[in-house]
C-alpha cells in the first residue's frame, strides 16, 4: 500500500526512487481539463540536471521557462545550488553555462581597490607643511611655501627666522661686525666702502648710519644717509631686512622740559618669571640655573634661568644714550645680553657683550629718539644664560 502510495504520489516507481532507473522523463504536463491528474514534478531534483521544474513540468532550459524571476528561484533538495556557490565573485554574475543560475549582484558589496596599484603620498601623510616630496610613485609631491616673511621652510616645517645671519659680515677683513640681534647686523666698515656694501656682505639693506670708527665705536650725534658718499673711511652701519624707519636728525625737545638723566635701579624694575632671577645675593640682579643661588634668595629657583626685567621712565622728548649697567663674569650670556627700547609705539634692540671679568661697566646700548612712557628691557627669555643688570641709565646726547 506505501508503495502504491508514492508511486501514485510522485508519477515513478518506489524502486526507482530508491535505486537508479536511467535518466528522468520529460512527462507531459496535465491539461486544462484534467486538473484532478498528479503533476509530473514538483522539485527541481525530479528533472534532468538540464531541466527545472516550472508549473509541474520539467523544462528544459534555453527553452521559455517561465519569467527570469521564476527561473532564478532556487529550490531545495539535493540537487540545489548552495547561496556560498552563487555569484561568490563579481566575475561569476551572469557569466556562467548553460547550468549558470541568473544571479543580481549585492549592491551593498563593495569592490575593494586595486591593492596592487601605487598610494601616493600626501603632505598630511607625511607630516609636512611645506617644500616638495617625492610622492613615492615617481612624481612630485608640492606643499607651497611658508606665508610669513619670517619663516622658512626648513624639513617640512615653516620654521622662524628669528635671529639674520652677519656672517658675511663677520667674515669679511674690512668690515667690523659689533652688534648682532635678531633684528640688526651693527658695525664699522674700515676700508670706506660704505654702509650699502657694508650690509649687502650679508644680503640685508642698510637701515641707519652713524659716524664711527674702528674699534666698534658709533658717534650717535653724527647721522648720515645710507647712501652718503661722504669720503669717510669708516662710519658705524646698521642692516636689516625690513624697513626700518631711520632715526629722527632733529628730534626735538622742549625748552620747558628738557632731556635730563634718568636711571632706575633694578630694585624697582619689573621682573617677568620672578624664579629665574636672583636679586637677593649681590647689589645686581642677574638671571641664573643653578641651585646654589637658592640659599641666598628664596624667591629663585633652579632649573629656569630665563626671564626679563623692564624698567620703566617717563622722558622728557630728546635724545638718549641708553646704558646697560651690570657685572661682567666669564659665565655671561654668550650671544650678548639683549635690550629692547620702546618708544612712541616703536621698539629698538640692542646686544652688549657682558662676557668678561671686567666687572661693574656701563654698556652702550645706543642713541635713540624718546619721549613720554618708554620701557627698557632686559630680555632673557631667549636663551638660559646668564645676563646682569645693575641700572638702566638715560643719558641726553643730541
Amino acid at each position: 500500500m506505501v508503495r502504491q502510495a508514492f508511486s501514485a504520489l510522485f508519477g515513478v516507481s518506489a524502486s526507482c526512487f530508491l535505486f537508479s532507473c536511467g535518466s528522468a522523463q520529460v512527462l507531459p504536463p496535465p491539461g486544462p481539463a484534467d486538473a484532478s491528474r498528479e503533476l509530473a514534478c514538483t522539485r527541481n531534483f525530479q528533472c534532468p540536471a538540464d531541466s527545472l521544474c516550472i508549473d509541474g513540468s520539467c523544462v528544459a532550459l534555453g527553452k521559455d521557462a517561465g519569467s527570469p524571476a521564476d527561473a532564478a528561484k532556487p529550490q531545495a533538495g539535493p540537487d540545489a545550488q548552495s547561496e556560498a556557490d552563487v555569484g561568490s565573485t563579481a566575475t561569476d554574475v551572469g557569466t556562467g553555462g548553460p547550468d549558470a543560475e541568473s544571479v543580481r549582484p549585492d549592491a551593498s558589496q563593495t569592490i575593494p581597490p586595486d591593492a596592487s596599484a601605487c598610494q601616493r603620498a600626501t603632505c598630511a601623510s607625511l607630516g609636512v607643511e611645506c617644500g616638495s616630496w617625492d610622492d613615492g610613485c615617481g612624481g612630485d609631491l608640492i606643499c607651497g611655501d611658508c606665508t610669513n616673511a619670517s619663516t622658512t621652510c626648513e624639513q617640512g616645517h615653516c620654521v622662524s627666522t628669528s635671529q639674520l645671519d652677519c656672517s658675511g659680515i663677520s667674515s669679511h677683513s674690512g668690515f667690523e661686525l659689533c652688534v648682532h640681534t635678531d633684528e640688526v647686523c651693527a658695525g664699522v666698515f674700515t676700508n670706506g666702502a660704505g654702509c650699502t656694501a657694508f650690509c649687502a656682505a650679508a644680503g640685508l639693506s642698510c637701515v641707519a648710519r652713524y659716524g664711527g670708527d674702528t674699534g666698534c665705536q658709533k658717534e650717535a650725534q653724527n647721522i648720515f644717509p645710507c647712501a652718503d658718499d661722504n669720503g669717510h673711511l669708516s662710519d658705524w652701519c646698521e642692516c636689516g631686512s625690513g624697513v626700518v624707519v631711520p632715526p629722527d636728525p632733529t628730534c626735538s625737545s622742549s625748552a620747558s622740559n628738557p632731556p635730563r638723566q634718568l636711571e632706575i635701579h633694578y630694585e624697582q624694575a619689573t621682573y617677568q618669571n620672578r624664579s629665574a632671577w636672583v636679586l637677593e645675593c649681590r647689589d645686581y640682579a642677574y638671571t641664573a640655573y643653578q641651585a646654589e643661588h637658592e640659599q641666598c634668595d628664596p624667591l629663585y629657583q633652579s632649573g629656569s634661568g630665563r626671564g626679563s626685567a623692564s624698567f620703566f621712565f617717563t622722558v622728557p622728548r630728546g635724545r638718549y644714550d641708553v646704558f646697560l649697567v651690570g657685572r661682567h663674569t666669564a659665565n655671561r650670556n654668550s650671544a650678548g645680553a639683549l635690550v629692547r627700547v620702546r618708544s612712541d609705539g616703536t621698539e629698538h634692540t640692542g646686544a652688549v657683550n657682558q662676557r668678561d671679568e671686567a666687572g661693574i661697566v656701563a654698556d652702550l646700548v645706543g642713541n635713540y629718539c624718546l619721549g613720554g612712557n618708554v620701557e627698557v628691557m632686559l630680555d632673557s627669555t631667549v636663551n638660559a644664560q646668564s645676563d646682569s643688570v645693575q641700572w638702566v641709565r638715560l643719558v641726553p646726547n643730541p
